[in-house]
């Protein structure tokens, strides 16, 4: 089994694809948000390390591909490039001088698909490495959250290393007193915030859970982020 990050412009568009991967038993990420980030050049390249595959979606033009592997192509990562027909040799080759491994494209059969994979998920020995080390920086005021995810992670950003009690997050973030209405809101919040931050680059467990407590970010989430404006209002 290999984990696949799919990088693509419509997630909604690559359902099918990705029920045929999972079928092969493959764990499939796909990911609109993490494309933007790699364009923009502030994907952690720590983070792909854990991708056995990274597949750019044939939703992506060829003007940004070309961006994506002038980034990409350095490192020793098994790329593949998703096309929605199948490719004549000529064009198979010019996609490995771009360093793309292979492809793979929709009107494949599973049979097909599945042999393209099992050949790519083994890495040569040696390719398990360890990317430049960078030290990304996000503002969180700039991060994608809405309102209530901000205001949450602003709270939990002011704690420090001090839990805050969930009682009292009902309070600041919902502004009710606790209930198990609002304590699962609360849980389901936390999640979606957790969530969002691993999908734009911030890593590691980000928001731990500390029961009869409440909850506190991880301490590594301080060594990535910074809140540009810290008077800012929530």
């Amino acid at each position: 089994m290999s984990r696949i990050l799919l990088l693509t412009k419509s997630p909604l568009s690559e359902v099918e694809f990705e029920l045929q991967v999972e079928q092969l038993g493959h764990e499939v990420f796909s990911s609109m948000q993490l494309l933007q980030l790699c364009l923009q050049d502030e994907l952690s390249l720590d983070f792909l390390s854990i991708f056995h595959q990274i597949i750019l979606s044939e939703t992506i033009d060829n003007l940004e591909v070309t961006r994506i592997m002038n980034k990409l192509k350095k490192y020793p990562l098994i790329l593949l490039r998703k096309s929605n027909e199948l490719l004549a040799e000529k064009q198979v080759q010019q996609l490995k001088r771009e360093g793309f491994s292979d492809y793979i494209a929709n009107q494949m059969s599973l049979e097909t698909i599945r042999e393209a994979l099992s050949c790519l998920e083994k890495r040569e020995e040696g390719l398990f490495f360890t990317l430049p080390k960078r030290s990304p920086k996000y503002d969180l005021s700039t991060l994608d959250l809405n309102n209530r995810e901000m205001k949450l992670l602003r709270v939990l950003y002011e704690q420090g290393d001090t839990a805050i009690s969930r009682d009292e997050l009902c309070m600041v973030i919902l502004h009710k007193k606790s209930s198990n209405s609002n304590m699962s809101q609360l849980s389901t919040l936390v999640k979606r915030l957790k969530s969002k931050l691993a999908e734009q680059g911030v890593e590691g467990q980000i928001i731990e859970t500390f029961w009869g407590k409440g909850y506190k970010l991880h301490a590594s989430v301080f060594d990535q982020v910074y809140f540009d404006n810290a008077d800012a209002v929530i």
